[in-house]
């Protein structure tokens, strides 16, 4: 899986992103072309050294940018489901010394790993899925990456691939401060990582991690029929434009086709191993440990203009947690801001009142309902909401426009 995370940390959109870094990781340096050419020493011992040096790297770029998501509880509780996994995996690849799990503050649906045991997952991801079993086969398949040495085999595969243009220092200078400083092999994996955050590790690679992480999660008690409905809630927009960060992105395969096949690997390969065993799915321990997550990253959609997902997470995150003021908020306001209908307007006033009933002091709230009731011509209701915005916020910037507006009728 690939990560727009990643991609952010090199400070370039990805359509942008995508040839410069296809084009620098074939061109890495004229100066090792000669060595590389006839073979670039990648080894396990390698991988770890290296991927330790990205990931300090990722991590402390994404720190500067809060784009770490701070969550303690959280953190934990995705540590956990990946360790047990994690502990299946050692008897693949024992050299791999530990394995870490970090969640990244993003609204896109990704995870990735830099190898060395170093798995990342965004907060848009845990957000999509509906239960453990779900996310527990999402970490599964990152480690599976790791056991089967996909990222030492790749870094070794696109290295013989260099060509001549010393184009890295050029590419490492203005797309990652911190990139030129580091040595070749952290700069090569740091960038093979980035190039399969856009096109996947291959097709073969992607489709052994899809086949081993069912594997690992069956064997860490997941119920495996979960799996095919992680792709469902891929394939859903909600009527929003796919962006271009996608999900499993161009050189995986189909998500469509990757939901077939896991359905058909799931019936004829496990139904049968069911047996009586009793397997978790923890839905609702994992929803009422998620919500949060859920609502911020409908909030980041809503930021993004992608109101329809906004919309879907925010309903979501209310059927968990009914009583949360700033979820009724956001989506009073995502139904205030595109809804063109009568219909539309009232569910927006609706949603503003539950957010105030739940947050008496929530000024933003009473500005929204003003608006609302503005809107609909209902002057008296809506003088009374912005006189409520304004006792919370007295040297608030509109109070000006306010009272103009109802000082004039």
């Amino acid at each position: 899986m690939g990560c727009e995370g990643v991609c952010k940390v090199l400070k370039l959109r990805v359509c942008n992103l995508v040839p410069l870094l296809i084009f620098a990781f074939l061109c890495f340096s004229c100066a090792q072309i000669v060595d590389i050419q006839k073979g670039l020493s990648f080894s396990d011992e390698d991988e770890i050294r290296e991927a330790e040096k990205a990931a300090k790297m990722f991590e402390m770029e994404k720190s500067l940018e809060g784009k770490l998501y701070i969550d303690s509880f959280l953190q934990e509780y995705i540590n956990g489901i990946g360790q047990k996994i994690a502990e299946i995996a050692k008897k693949d690849r024992p050299i791999i010394p530990f394995y870490t799990f970090k969640i990244v503050n993003d609204p896109h649906i990704n995870a990735f790993t830099f190898g060395g045991g170093y798995i990342y997952v965004t907060s848009g991801l845990i957000a999509t899925l509906d239960n453990e079993a779900q996310l527990a086969y999402i970490l599964s398949h990152e480690i599976a990456h790791v056991s089967k040495a996909h990222i030492k085999e790749g870094v070794k595969a696109r290295a013989a691939m260099l060509g001549t243009l010393n184009l890295a220092y050029i590419a490492s200078s203005f797309l990652v401060p911190g990139l030129a400083r580091l040595g070749e092999l952290t700069r090569m994996l740091f960038i093979y990582t980035a190039l399969a955050a856009v096109n996947g590790h291959g097709r073969k690679q992607e489709s052994e991690a899809d086949r081993v992480g069912i594997e690992y999660a069956f064997e860490s008690g997941y119920d495996p029929r979960e799996i095919p409905k992680v792709f469902e809630l891929i394939l859903k927009t909600y009527g929003d434009p796919p962006p271009l960060e996608q999900f499993f992105y161009s050189n995986h395969p189909a998500n469509r086709k990757r939901l077939e096949e896991t359905e058909r690997i799931v019936e004829t390969e496990y139904l049968e191993r069911l047996g009586g065993r009793e397997l978790r799915v923890n839905e609702e321990s994992y929803q009422k440990r998620t919500w949060k997550v859920v609502r911020d990253v409908a909030i980041l959609n809503y930021e993004s203009k992608r109101y329809g997902t906004a919309k879907a997470l925010l309903k979501k995150a209310l059927r968990i947690e009914p009583n949360d003021p700033l979820s009724h908020y956001y989506l009073a306001t995502v139904y205030r801001e595109t809804g063109g209908s009568k219909e539309e307007l009232d569910i927006a006033i609706a949603e503003y009142k539950k957010a105030i009933e739940n947050k008496p002091d929530f000024g933003d709230a009473y500005f929204g309902l003003g608006l609302a009731y503005y809107r609909k011509g209902l002057k008296k209701e809506a003088k009374e909401a912005f006189e409520n915005y304004l006792r919370l916020n007295p040297d608030a910037e509109e109070r000006g426009e306010i009272e103009r507006q109802f000082n004039q009728q």
